[in-house]
């Protein structure tokens, strides 16, 4: 087993090539957050479709739960800062705990497009592993 966080099973051979070239482009933009049903909607029979918006269901939901967290962790944060003569230490540590969070949730909606629009069913670092639409 590797070590890599990227490095997440490739279901590609799953799904058939035309359904894969019918809807790739449709399962690429479901990875914009609000659009993850779009596959759902669009290509109502295709299986690669369901698998896309499963994950981009995912990514958005791992997108608002990082946005929660990232905000406690400024909020936490800000408090701290008014400690005098630590509290511009508190205020780089949640600026860069925030900055880190949101940079790890756009990573994984970029990956998302990427393996929608190639034609690619890998699944997303940390969430990919996960089911909710069937």
């Amino acid at each position: 087993m590797s070590n890599n966080i990227f490095d997440t099973p490739d279901r590609t051979g799953e799904f058939d090539s035309a359904d894969i070239q019918s809807s790739s482009v449709i399962c690429g933009i479901s990875y914009i957050p609000p659009l993850f049903f779009l596959p759902l909607v669009a290509a109502t029979k295709s299986s690669f479709g369901k698998f896309h918006a499963n994950q981009a269901l995912l990514a958005m939901i791992y997108c608002f739960a990082s946005g929660v967290t990232g905000s406690i962790f400024a909020f936490i944060f800000g408090i701290l800062s008014e400690i005098p003569l630590m509290g511009w230490l508190f205020s780089i540590i949640g600026v860069l705990l925030g900055l880190a969070i949101g940079l790890s949730a756009f990573i994984i909606v970029v990956m998302g497009m990427v393996n929608g629009f190639t034609g690619k069913a890998k699944e997303l670092p940390i969430i990919g592993k996960y089911t909710i639409l069937k």
